[in-house]
């Protein structure tokens, strides 16, 4: 899903392998940069700002505590694309709408 990095600075360096390994463990890695196939990226520009293991995304155990560098809401319609207005055929949705549609589904099902 290709979503805006407006971080020039940022970047996730865990304090230690211990906390890196944990939140692998734990299943708290919630988002990584990766290729279209899916496999994480170390590189630019797949991995824009060089995040240890490609993590663009933590939660906490309870999942409702969420944190990520890329920014989802900068690509809610197809007007927040880059190739807009050159590719006509863009679906009308942004891909960065997907995860809160998703969270709202998530807690209407909840909740």
């Amino acid at each position: 899903m290709p979503v805006p990095v407006r971080h020039g600075e940022g970047k996730f360096v865990p304090l230690n392998d211990q906390i890196r390994q944990r939140l692998h463990s734990e299943g708290l890695v919630a988002f990584q940069y990766c290729d279209s196939a899916g496999n994480t990226a170390a590189a630019y520009p797949l991995n824009p700002n060089g995040s240890i293991d490609s993590i663009a995304g933590i939660c906490d155990p309870s999942g409702r505590v969420f944190g990520m560098m890329p920014h989802p809401e900068a690509h809610l319609f197809r007007h927040n694309n880059p190739q807009w207005p050159r590719d006509a055929a863009l679906p009308t949705d942004g891909a960065g709408l997907k995860i809160f549609q998703n969270a709202v589904s998530y807690l209407k099902e909840k909740f």
